[in-house]
């Protein structure tokens, strides 16, 4: 070959090699590259359980930004009650190691986390337990997988009469970056409210009916819960299903042990407010905190005769049996690990007054005012909710949790 042809070669190679990328450090499929889960938009529906690989612990993020980071070679194990979907049928459990950006190694087949998903969301369950609590008993909401039970909330709940005294959770920063994509739910009853379908006493035409038969006056329960508005009794959450991150966690707080009455003019307003508004300042603050969302108390109206009657969603005209009372009360109970808690209050009734609200529902010292972190709206039938410090408001709270003793009020 002439040297010229060899030239012509050369130059030739060097063009077709200059053609082809290299992969640098930047490249999603660089061996150093870590690996990123961000919650709200990169996992697949429906979605497994996350699980640290060395505890089998429920995996989340540390902030509320939603990123799950790993570092190349680092694992993560996902859980599916029923099996994962195609490629990897017929397995309740895998274990993928990060390989860089959003792809995962899994039994040797690189894929992407978004095709990781079960063939329908994973299981969850509500198991009694041992322990007692005032007037009841603790279960627990939570997922059985292939290896421990792994519990959301506990719950206190007194089966005699249907009420729930209180539920407990945790939350961090983290809680405020939860997934907004959760579909329609249906709650869930259990073998609890034996004798009773709780979802039907929800209708607001079946809580008139039950109204008139405690109050003995149909117009008086008309007035009460008049056609259209917020005045009726909704499903009020106690563990409310944004303080939960993932979806499928979510979903486990729609079992009716999590559930009290609560006027929807509350629930929908100020009660939301205080929700959203603690979830953000847990986040700026960067507090772990345990929480106890419960209630106290039976809220009351004065029948045709002006007697003040306790108010059920369940009441029984000939046998008068009652049950699944109508809280007075809900409250909130924050012990945070910076030293501090706070307990907040909502009255539980659209219609009392000022004067009734000051002589039946405050039951210790209302510290509200110095609360800035959560804008309420100062209108009583969006709900009226004040503060107090915990121990003064255990002191007047007989079914309250028990928690550990504060030093300052969280403000």
């Amino acid at each position: 070959m002439s040297f010229n042809s060899l030239l012509k070669c050369l130059l030739t190679l060097f063009a077709v090699l200059s053609a082809i990328p290299i992969l640098t450090e930047a490249h999603p499929l660089a061996t150093d590259s870590d690996c990123i889960i961000q919650v709200k938009k990169d996992l697949g529906e429906p979605q497994p359980l996350l699980l640290n690989p060395r505890t089998d612990e429920f995996l989340f993020p540390k902030t509320s930004d939603g990123e799950i980071e790993f570092s190349q070679g680092d694992g993560i194990k996902m859980y599916c009650t029923h099996g994962f979907r195609s490629p990897f049928d017929g397995k309740k459990s895998i274990m993928a190691s990060c390989v860089a950006g959003k792809q995962f190694k899994v039994d040797n087949n690189l894929v992407d986390v978004s095709r990781l998903v079960c063939i329908q969301y994973p299981e969850h369950n509500v198991r009694r337990t041992n322990d007692k609590c005032t007037d009841g008993i603790i279960a627990e909401i939570g997922f059985q997988t292939d290896r421990k039970w792994l519990h959301l909330m506990r719950v206190c709940h007194n089966e005699t009469i249907g009420s729930t005294n209180w539920v407990q959770y945790k939350q961090n920063p983290a809680n405020r970056g939860y997934q907004h994509a959760i579909k329609q739910v249906d709650f869930v009853q259990g073998d609890f409210y034996q004798g009773l379908k709780v979802n039907d006493l929800y209708s607001r035409n079946v809580q008139r009916e039950t109204c008139s038969i405690i109050l003995q006056s149909k117009p008086l329960c008309m007035n009460l819960m008049p056609n259209g508005g917020d005045y009726f009794l909704s499903r009020g959450h106690l563990a409310a299903r944004s303080d939960f991150i993932y979806t499928t966690h979510q979903r486990a707080s729609y079992y009716f042990l999590n559930v009290a009455s609560q006027w929807q003019s509350l629930n929908g307003a100020n009660w939301n407010i205080l929700e959203e508004h603690l979830r953000r300042y847990i986040d700026q603050q960067n507090l772990n905190a345990e929480i106890h969302t419960g209630t106290y108390g039976i809220v009351q109206y004065d029948d045709r005769k002006g007697i003040s009657r306790d108010m059920y969603l369940s009441s029984n005209e000939k046998t008068k049996f009652q049950k699944i009372p109508v809280p007075k009360i809900y409250y909130k109970m924050v012990v945070a690990d910076n030293d501090a808690g706070i307990v907040f209050i909502g009255v539980n009734n659209p219609y009392a007054d000022e004067a009734e609200i000051k002589r039946n529902y405050i039951f210790c010292e209302n510290v509200i005012s110095k609360v800035n972190y959560i804008p309420w709206k100062p209108n009583l039938r969006l709900g009226h909710i004040y503060a107090c410090p915990n121990d003064e408001f255990v002191k007047f709270v007989p079914n309250a949790p028990k928690v550990p003793k504060i030093n300052r009020i969280l403000l």
